[in-house]
């Protein structure tokens, strides 16, 4: 199910892009302007390359913001495991010792 869904929006967002791509493809000049190099593009091509960096840059962002999550995350989850295997010792230690107790 969820490769139709997966595959019913990559053949949507294909479509789209074939309609912006024919819809844009007027020539544009890009011109780094301190620097003297120009270049030219059809327009279709300038919008998608910045939705693309911006894609990048965005997974990068989140990517940085999640690792400082997860490593929290694993501190945490070290410090209960060690918190559970000191409670399986007592509760071990306990049992050991109430059963001595009660023969």
């Amino acid at each position: 199910m969820i490769r139709k869904i997966k595959f019913f929006l990559l053949v949507v967002f294909g479509l789209a892009f074939v309609v912006f791509a024919v819809a844009n493809r007027a020539a544009v000049e890009i011109s780094l302007f301190p620097l003297p190099y120009s270049a030219t593009m059809p327009l279709f091509l300038l919008v998608m390359a910045c939705f693309a960096l911006g894609i990048v840059f965005a997974w990068l962002l989140l990517g940085a913001r999640s690792s400082k999550s997860r490593r929290l995350y694993n501190a945490e989850h070290k410090r209960v495991m060690a918190l559970q295997n000191e409670i399986e010792g007592v509760k071990a230690t306990h049992s050991t010792t109430a059963s001595l107790v009660n023969h």
